[in-house]
């Protein structure tokens, strides 16, 4: 089977240790120590879909997911694999733009996430393929950029038998 928890403890690690998201990600949390990345764990980003519940936590948030979304029956060597990512930001945070330009948090973020990940090899045993990348409104106060990944890996479970 996909060990699931690995890939998200990868990719939050490969978030926090990438600058250039921590600082557009410019966490607002009480608990986030400046030059401590991982300390953003848990506040801003996180391995599952939150959705932040009061005003308190109007910032931006890097969430995930990972789906095995088939296992061939006739191969049952190699499961397809799918990567979600969301980039989650209030908007009062929409509304500080980046220094980098005129992008959106959330599309900036979104646009690093892309450039680290697709066609990486890091993850599984095939590159990784963007398949799509899309802003949504999710209500009045939060907006989000969902980018998406497809690949495949091993399947250990029969691979170890």
């Amino acid at each position: 089977m996909i060990e699931i928890s690995k890939y998200k403890n990868s990719l939050m690690k490969e978030i926090f240790e990438n600058q250039t998201i921590v600082d557009a990600i410019d966490s607002q949390s009480e608990n986030y120590v400046k030059g401590e990345n991982d300390t953003l764990i848990d506040e801003n980003i996180f391995p599952y879909l939150r959705i932040p519940e009061t005003q308190r936590d109007a910032d931006c948030f890097v969430l995930m997911e990972v789906d095995v979304t088939n296992v061939n029956r006739h191969n049952k060597i190699y499961s397809d694999i799918r990567i979600t990512l969301w980039v989650m930001c209030h908007q009062e945070r929409m509304k500080i733009r980046l220094p980098q330009g005129s992008a959106t948090r959330t599309d900036f973020i979104g646009e690093q996430l892309i450039e680290m990940l697709n066609g990486k090899e890091r993850y599984g045993v095939s590159s990784l393929e963007l398949v799509s990348s899309r802003g949504i409104v999710f209500n009045d106060k939060w907006q989000y950029r969902e980018v998406v990944f497809k690949g495949f890996d091993l399947n250990r479970e029969v691979c170890e038998d």
